[in-house]
This record gives structure tokens, C-alpha cells and sequence, in this order.
């Protein structure tokens, strides 16, 4: 009986709010996407570079096989 006397009750969250309305502030919104949209971006540019330097290099091969030397371009030499 001691115990439970002592002990004190907890709250809970009801409800969690973005700031979306327009009574909130809207910092913390702004921070929200800042960050989400960092994260996204910073995730994002490995994979866009890898797809440029896998498209240059596919191109470049493309363009070095087609400049085989053939007895035509010996002679012109």
C-alpha cells in the first residue's frame, strides 16, 4: 500500500504535431525538412555521381571501339 502511494503516475503522449497549422511556429517545420531533405540529398549524390561516371565510362568505351585502327587510317598515318 506503501508503494503504490509513492509511486506517481505517468504521463502518455496524446498527440504529435508538426507545426504545420498556421497558430505554430514554423521553425520547426523549417528544421524538419532541412534535415530530412540534407539526409535525402546526402544519400542521394552517390548514387547520381556512380550513374554519371558509369554512363561517361560506357560512352568512352563505345567511342574508343570505334576508332579501331583499320588499314585506312594506317595509310592516312
Amino acid at each position: 500500500m506503501m508503494g503504490s502511494m509513492l509511486r506517481r503516475k505517468r504521463g502518455r503522449v496524446l498527440a504529435v504535431k508538426w507545426g504545420l497549422n498556421p497558430n505554430s511556429s514554423s521553425l520547426g517545420v523549417d528544421v524538419t525538412f532541412l534535415l530530412v531533405g540534407a539526409a535525402a540529398l546526402s544519400v542521394a549524390t552517390p548514387f547520381v555521381s556512380a550513374l554519371v561516371r558509369l554512363r561517361a565510362s560506357k560512352r568512352d568505351v563505345k567511342s574508343n571501339s570505334n576508332e579501331s585502327p583499320t588499314d585506312e587510317n594506317l595509310a592516312s598515318s
